[in-house]
């Protein structure tokens, strides 16, 4: 009878934990404004319209502009093309405002395995 208690609990705990039904590939990159890099930032990818992927990614930037995208509670983006949004504040506190280019750089990107990493150099209007 222990055994097949045992037996039980492991089929019950092996099913647990997150199931994604899309492979994730693990998106990174750093992102600096004006040359300097975006602390405590908000990366979000969208998925563009007729995009394969159906659900945004984000990431937060760390004191050095690094991120990292994470899909649900997996770390990773599923394969697509994605709108990218960068917000956040410059050092005085204010909300950085991406000049014209910046938004055309970030307006489609294709993610798939052999693109994972996106660096971002943002300029302020």
């Amino acid at each position: 009878m222990k055994h097949f208690v045992l037996a039980i609990a492991v089929l019950l705990l092996a099913g647990c934990g997150p199931q994604y039904d899309v492979t994730l590939h693990p998106v990174a990159g750093t992102v600096t404004v004006d040359g300097k890099p975006l602390a405590n930032g908000k990366v979000d990818f969208r998925p563009t319209p007729g995009s394969v992927a159906k659900r945004g990614v984000i990431g937060y930037t760390d004191d050095a502009g690094f991120y990292k995208l994470v899909y649900l509670q997996a770390t990773g983006c599923p394969a697509g093309t994605f709108e990218v949004m960068v917000s956040g504040a410059s050092e005085s506190g204010e909300q950085i405002r991406l000049n014209k280019q910046s938004k055309e750089l970030l307006s489609e990107l294709e993610v798939g395995p052999d693109n994972i990493v996106f660096d971002f150099d943002l300029q302020t209007e």
